[in-house]
């Protein structure tokens, strides 16, 4: 597996680690095949707060305890964390409006510039009534252009997060892997 020591790459980790309010879902991962930059998984498990989540990784991505790779990326990957919340809430417009605002001066590297929103998206997945929040979000770090594309969903007392940063040049290549992972998750 790959693991670049870029500060490209570590600004992408900060990213992708500064979004979330709480840590990370420590995954199991149920084995497929070893892969050429690391073992991969038919489907990965976790308890989450006593329900048991599982879901499908992309094909061929590499996996880790708690982030996913894909094959010739170098500086890409996919994770799902879970936040304790005190109850779901419904994704609204105000809501929306203000995680992005929160997003955009707290959530992303100090030294950020051109930063843009890509898309947005509220509810634009149905979890079986669950609403969702999606945003992406390109900014230049480091001499690098990064994209970073998170989508919120709620359940209960948990809040599932799914994320992927990456280079913006992959970011159309890679965004679909993001809401096929988000819409493959069951238990939730």
């Amino acid at each position: 597996m790959k693991y670049p020591a870029t500060a490209a790459a570590l600004a992408a980790l900060f990213l992708s680690r500064s979004i979330a309010l709480a840590g990370d879902i420590s995954w199991i991962f149920h084995p497929s095949a070893p892969g050429s930059d690391g073992p991969t998984a038919k489907y990965v498990s976790a308890d989450v707060s006593g329900m048991e989540l599982t879901f499908i990784p992309p094909l061929n991505w590499s996996v880790t305890p708690t982030r996913f790779f894909p094959p010739n990326k170098i500086e890409a990957s996919l994770s799902v964390d879970a936040v304790k919340i005190d109850a779901p809430a419904l994704w609204t417009p105000d809501r929306a409006k203000a995680m992005r605002e929160y997003i955009l001066t707290r959530g992303l590297p100090k030294d950020a510039q051109n930063v843009q929103v890509i898309s947005e998206s509220l509810n634009g997945i149905n979890f079986g009534g669950r609403g969702s929040y999606e945003i992406a979000i390109g900014y230049s770090s480091y001499g690098q252009t990064f994209a970073t594309d998170t989508i919120y969903i709620e359940s209960g007392a948990v809040q599932l997060q799914f994320r992927l940063g990456c280079l913006r040049k992959d970011f159309d290549e890679l965004h679909p892997y993001l809401r096929t992972a988000a819409l493959s998750m069951h238990g939730f």
